[in-house]
């Protein structure tokens, strides 16, 4: 099963990728999504991360350096205090092309670190609802009757040393999705062959804020309910 779904809005140049969770692998499907959007002519990318669960940290890294050619993608904490710096990992596939990050409060764990580094390195402009709040390392600790219990051992934060857990990520641009509203999949689209317009009209108003920030470049606040 595909963990990075493509859709390619021909009119407005943009990529609609929507990443379904951070399983390995799918940093290379990302950049293999990505190569396949620029052919068709893709000059812009709406990363939607809305209801990823998260998964592996290292999948996170790789995909948030795709994205950034230096700095740091996270930073980990020990009950010490001792901080550790995740740097990126050289392997970058776009550095320019602007780009909006759809969050929600299902996006969880490897969503934020990505989330997080984007917006730290002011790489993309994170757009929705503030996310989950999930970021601590969990390491099994067996017992002698055979069962175990997973202690939090380390917690992540972001590049500029913002706590994940409980705090989550808060967007550059809160846009709450409207009551009767749903998210748009990139394979709805493709199903439905849609137009930028059907995509608009759709009910998703997040999906249409990102739109519109690419169109125009606003940085008006953008509020909607």
């Amino acid at each position: 099963v595909p963990n990075v779904v493509m859709h390619y809005i021909a009119q407005d140049h943009i990529a609609h990728i929507q990443m379904v969770q951070f399983a390995q692998g799918v940093a290379d499907q990302l950049k293999d999504a990505i190569t396949q959007a620029k052919k068709l002519g893709a000059t812009k990318i709406i990363l939607d991360l809305r209801e990823n669960p998260g998964g592996y940290l290292s999948e996170a890294v790789d995909t948030a350096s795709e994205f950034l050619g230096s700095g740091n993608v996270l930073l980990e904490q020990d009950s010490t205090g001792q901080r550790t710096p995740y740097a990126v990992s050289g392997n970058t596939v776009d550095t320019a092309d602007p780009i909006v990050v759809l969050v929600n409060g299902d996006t969880a764990s490897a969503a934020e670190i990505v989330s997080g580094a984007l917006q730290d390195n002011h790489r993309a402009i994170i757009m929705g609802e503030k996310t989950f709040g999930t970021g601590t390392v969990l390491e099994e600790y067996q017992l002698s009757d055979g069962s175990a219990i997973l202690l939090g051992t380390h917690e992540w934060l972001t590049p500029d040393g913002c706590f994940i857990r409980n705090n989550g990520i808060t967007p550059n641009k809160i846009v709450t999705l409207a009551k009767n509203g749903s998210p748009l999949t990139p394979n709805d689209e493709n199903a439905g062959n849609m137009t930028e317009q059907q995509i608009l009209s759709s009910g998703d108003n997040q999906l249409a804020a990102a739109i519109h920030y690419l169109e125009t470049g606003s940085t008006a606040p953008v509020q909607s309910t």
